[in-house]
């Protein structure tokens, strides 16, 4: 049995592996580099959402302070036309005692 060994690599043959290897790293580092590029875009869409979410809730609080006070104030005047009403009969039930007495 003869044994073959291998022809020895050519000075163009090994550049040309060379530049094959560079070529697949290149292609690998583009691959990465899109998937990068979709992550963050996916992670920019999330903080944005995130953002008007968080907006939305600053605007919402807003609102429920100005109305809590508008409800206090109505809630306040309710009470001071039923303090009004109570006094009112009072009053109107010891003028017709007073009426009623005096006669």
């Amino acid at each position: 049995m003869s044994e073959r060994s291998n022809p020895p690599s050519s000075p163009a043959l090994r550049a040309d592996e060379r530049w094959r290897g560079i070529e697949q790293r290149l292609a690998t580092t583009e691959t990465t580099l899109v998937e990068v590029v979709r992550q963050r875009d996916a992670q920019q869409k999330a903080l944005d959402e995130l953002n008007a979410t968080l907006h939305d809730l600053r605007d919402l609080l807003e609102a429920w302070e100005a109305t809590r006070g508008a409800f206090n104030l109505l809630r306040a005047l309710g009470h001071v036309a039923r303090w009004i009403f109570t006094v009112g009969v009072a009053m109107a039930a010891v003028w017709l005692w007073l009426k009623a007495s005096l006669k």
